[in-house]
Order: C-alpha cells, then sequence, then structure tokens
C-alpha cells in the first residue's frame, strides 16, 4: 500500500511560506527581515490558493533559499550578539566601556548585492527613477532623532545627488523638465536609456508622523550604495577621477552654485572623449555604400539637431535673481550651452553682457532695455520645445502661458491645446488635432452632399457643337474665357466628389474589417480588444471635455 502523502509536502501548497514561518526557518526579528527582504529585492507572492488565509502574506520557497544563504544574514546576528553586550554594559553602569564597545559594531556592505541584481550598467540606469526620486526627497528633509533621520544620511544624499547633477550638466544630458505642484520634474538620457524622477522643492518640510519611516530609510541605504556606484562609473568612463575633483577645491566648495566657466571647459573636455569614442564604447567605421543611403542620412541629421538643440541658450547670459529657484535654473542653462551670473557675483556683473534677467516678481522702475526680462518658465519652455520662445508673453508681472508637460503625447491623448498650437506655428509646423481633423471631414462630407450640385451633362452632340469657334491662329471667340472657367469649375467639383466618396467607401471598408477581425478573433483577443477600445473612447470623452471647457473660457473672455 502506497504511503499517504502529508498536507503541504506537494503541490503548490509546500512552494509557498508565510510570513510568520519564514521568519521563524530563517531565524529573525520582523525588523531583519523587512530589511533582507528589500535589500535583496525578495517581494511577497499571490498564490492561487491561500491555504492559509487571505489576511496572510505568503513568501515563495526559492526567494527564502536565496535570503538563508546570504552574507547579510550572518552580519545581523553578530550585529544583535553585539547589541546585547551593549545593554549589558550600561545595565552595569559601565558608560565609556559600552560606547567604545557600540564604537566596535560589526559594519557590512551592499556591493555583493548590487552586483546580483543588476549583472550591467544598463540594468542599474533602468532602475534609477526610484532611487533619485527617494534620495532628492531625503536630501531636503530636516533631521529627525525619533524618525531616525539623521545628518549624516542627508548630507550624503545631498552630495551624491550633486555628484548625478554635475555629471548630467557637464554631458549635456538633460532633456526635459517641467515644474509641477508635486516638484521639479527632470529627464535625462544616459547610455539610451530614459531616467525621469521628480525633486521637491527647497521649502521648509513638515514630517508626517503616519509615515513608516523605517522602512523608506531601509530603501534609502540600498539607493545610496547603488548611486555611489552609477556615479563612480560615469565619472570614471569620463577619465574623471572620484569623487569629481571639482568638489574637492576649496573655491567650489564655498560656492552656492556652479562655476560656469569651470563647467564650460568640463563640457570641452567631455565633447572630445565621446567624439575620440573613449567614453564607455568602440567608435565604430562606417562603410561608403551606407553613408548615402536615407537611413544613414536621417542619422546625421538627428544628430545635427541634437548639437544645435544643446546649444539653444549659447548666445544668452543670465542673471538670476534671488527669489528664483536659482538650484534648479544653474543645471537647466549650463546643460544647453548658456551661462548664469547671480546678483552676489558683482564682479561678473560688470565683465558680462547680460542679455536676459530672470524675475519671478513684478518690476518697480525704469527697465533695461538691452535686456530682455523673463519668467522662469520661460527657460523650461524653450528647453523642451528646443528653440527660444518669444520673450513676450513670460514678461514680469504678466499671467504667463499655459506650462505644457513635455512628458504627455497629445497626439495619443486625442485633445492639442491652444498653446501646443501657437508654439507649432511657431516652429512652422502644422499640426492639428485628430480627432478635430476626423470630426470635420465627417461635417465636410455631409455638407458637400448636400450643398455641392452636380455639373449639368451635355445632352447632345448638337449642344456641344453649340459653343464658340476656335480660330486658326488659337483665339477664341465671344464668351471663350467664361466657358473654360465654368469647365474647370466642373472639374474641381468632379474631384471633390471623388474625394468624399472614396473617403466613405474607405470608411466602410474599415468598418467591415473590424467586424471581420471581431469574429476570427479569440475570446481573449476580443476582451482585449474592447478593453483598448473603451480606453480610446474614455480618452475621447476626456477630449471632447477639455474642447468643451475651451470654448467655454474663451466665450466668456469675449
Amino acid at each position: 500500500m502506497a504511503k499517504k502523502i502529508k498536507k503541504g509536502k506537494k503541490g503548490e501548497q509546500s512552494q509557498y511560506l508565510t510570513r510568520s514561518k519564514a521568519i521563524r526557518k530563517l531565524q529573525l526579528t520582523l525588523k531583519d527581515f523587512r530589511r533582507l527582504c528589500i535589500l535583496k529585492g525578495v517581494y511577497p507572492r499571490e498564490p492561487k490558493k491561500k491555504f492559509e488565509g487571505t489576511a496572510k502574506t505568503y513568501y515563495h520557497v526559492k526567494d527564502l533559499k536565496i535570503l538563508q544563504h546570504d552574507k547579510l544574514l550572518d552580519k545581523f546576528r553578530e550585529i544583535k550578539a553585539h547589541l546585547k553586550r551593549h545593554k549589558k554594559y550600561l545595565g552595569r553602569k559601565e558608560i565609556k566601556t559600552a560606547e567604545d564597545h557600540l564604537a566596535k559594531t560589526p559594519k557590512y556592505t551592499l556591493s555583493h548585492i548590487i552586483k546580483e541584481r543588476y549583472p550591467t550598467f544598463v540594468d542599474a540606469l533602468r532602475d534609477m527613477d526610484d532611487a533619485l526620486c527617494l534620495i532628492s526627497l531625503f536630501a531636503n528633509l530636516p533631521q529627525h532623532l525619533s524618525l531616525e533621520i539623521t545628518k549624516k544620511e542627508i548630507e550624503e544624499c545631498a552630495a551624491l545627488l550633486k555628484e548625478f547633477m554635475l555629471y548630467c550638466t557637464v554631458t549635456q544630458c538633460i532633456k526635459k523638465s517641467f515644474f509641477s505642484i508635486k516638484g521639479i520634474y527632470y529627464q535625462v538620457e544616459i547610455m539610451g536609456q530614459q531616467i525621469t524622477w521628480i525633486a521637491p522643492y527647497q521649502f521648509n518640510q513638515k514630517l508626517p508622523f503616519d509615515v513608516d519611516y523605517k522602512v523608506m530609510s531601509t530603501f534609502l541605504e540600498f539607493y545610496r550604495a547603488l548611486l555611489r556606484f552609477v556615479n563612480f562609473k560615469l565619472f570614471t568612463d569620463l577619465g574623471q577621477k572620484y569623487p569629481p575633483e571639482y568638489f574637492q577645491k576649496e573655491q567650489n566648495r564655498q560656492r552656492l552654485y556652479l562655476d560656469p566657466v569651470q563647467i564650460r571647459d568640463l563640457q570641452k573636455q567631455a565633447r572630445k572623449k565621446f567624439e575620440s569614442g573613449q567614453s564607455g564604447g568602440q567608435k565604430y567605421s562606417i562603410s561608403e555604400e551606407f553613408k548615402d543611403t536615407p537611413e544613414m542620412k536621417k542619422l546625421t541629421m538627428k544628430e545635427e539637431q541634437a548639437k544645435k538643440s544643446r546649444e539653444i541658450f549659447s548666445k544668452g547670459v543670465f542673471l538670476l535673481q534671488r527669489e528664483t529657484p536659482i538650484y534648479i535654473m544653474q543645471y537647466l542653462i549650463l546643460s544647453f550651452g548658456g551661462t548664469f551670473v547671480t546678483e552676489e557675483d558683482k564682479e561678473q556683473l560688470a565683465t558680462l553682457k547680460i542679455t536676459h534677467q530672470v524675475v519671478d516678481r513684478p518690476m518697480v522702475g525704469k527697465l533695461d532695455s538691452t535686456r530682455e526680462y523673463v519668467q522662469p518658465q520661460w527657460i523650461v519652455d524653450s528647453l523642451n520645445n528646443l528653440f527660444l520662445l518669444p520673450t513676450q508673453p513670460y514678461r514680469p508681472g504678466v499671467p504667463p502661458p499655459p506650462h505644457l508637460s513635455p512628458f504627455i503625447d497629445d497626439s495619443k491623448e486625442g485633445y492639442l491645446p491652444t498653446r501646443l498650437k501657437e508654439i507649432n506655428a511657431l516652429k512652422g509646423e502644422i499640426v492639428d488635432d485628430e480627432d478635430e481633423e476626423m470630426s470635420a471631414d465627417d461635417e465636410s462630407s455631409g455638407d458637400e452632399q448636400k450643398q455641392t450640385p452636380l455639373p449639368a451633362p451635355v445632352a447632345n452632340k448638337q449642344a456641344a457643337a453649340v459653343q464658340p469657334a476656335v480660330k486658326k491662329d488659337g483665339k477664341v471667340k465671344g464668351d471663350a474665357d467664361s466657358s473654360s472657367e465654368e469647365e474647370s469649375d466642373n472639374e474641381e467639383m468632379l474631384k471633390n466628389q471623388k474625394k468624399v466618396k472614396n473617403a466613405k467607401l474607405k470608411k466602410e471598408l474599415a468598418k467591415e474589417q473590424e467586424e471581420l477581425g471581431k469574429i476570427l478573433m479569440t475570446k481573449k483577443q476580443r476582451q482585449l480588444f474592447e478593453q483598448v477600445d473603451k480606453s480610446n473612447q474614455s480618452k475621447k470623452q476626456q477630449a471632447q471635455k477639455l474642447k468643451d471647457k475651451r470654448n467655454k473660457i474663451e466665450q466668456s473672455k469675449k
């Protein structure tokens, strides 16, 4: 007789363990288990059948095996034993020995975990969004001992973020930026990977007490190590030492903001490095046959446009007033080829010829006619659109135009704001809203059917013969000009009718193809198609609401 299989020894139930069982197996506290899971990137799973109830959290057995054989597990146990001894010394009131013992607490590194989680450098860059968001948040938080937010952590976050922003400015890889209520959005492109993150404004932060800062500090510990690795790799690829020599100089330590002269020199060095092919890759030779192809021509055109876009502020010298966010503006202006001066730099103010003065409050007194006065939004809007916008709408004391997000694809959303149409007109592009075009086509096709009369057909040969005679020299007798105009009008009307018919036929064919496609689809495919169709319809409805809102605002202004 075969042995009876015990419950939980085979099947899906044997592949998962609850959190309490996992903690018991690893012989850890809940705090250390959470830390280990966050650092190793192990997250709870959801089995098909939750055999111990829906309120429990489950972990896969294979994930727990990864945790079981990690170096950190032994380190956590060593630290726990060390702290027990520290408590004993405090109990005996041996304070000096307790302090000395605490200073000798075992330390650990996360280098092996980063190598495991990110086998290649590109993998690390893909995960930089969350790292930069959290580090930029903690860099602006105040010190709080009860919430375990130390001064050392804040200073390290600020230093790592400055190093990363210095690299982005030197290599001119900042692509987009956006001012929102939440904070400042940045987008950079490094090694073909787009990294987007949000940084808070530098205001006094109030810390809410309903947030679990212990979990956040564990994530911060890992992300700090990750950003340090990434910064090291980026600067060594540029042929520079890490930490960067720029921040090691005493004169730069005392400065609140970047030095434009030094940054320009670093940008030239970085450009030479990239052109020579020494920065992170090989320089490939292109065959002569491929040089004449349209693909290669497109690539060269894109490269030229990218070079031009990096220098949109190259002819500008910006005076940033103290009320403006200089900590943001410095990176944006320098990465797009410009230079800036603050009110404190009195020597440079005397020597440099200022072209633009960035102001964030109404101006009092006479304005200098040799310079343009703009709000900070003008800089961001100009770099997002890759050309200098007119400065008149951005003058101080005037409500600026709508600040459009560069991260939204308006063609997909189905709504084209009026501001974007204005910018496209300035660029020389004709871009219309797809929905408006479709509706216009439908209306025009209906109107043309009703209004356009059919041309009077020629009844017979006699009627055709009763026309002005033509002389031998080619001149027309009588009303020849008027008849030729009528013929051309008739031809145009026939062409318009053909266009309307063709458009109708295309729509009917598209509908028929859709219906046939639905019949041939499987159940899953049909459900997916319906979901996509619903999302498209909801987008259209939202776009229509925005259009109606815009029309109401325009009518109220009139």
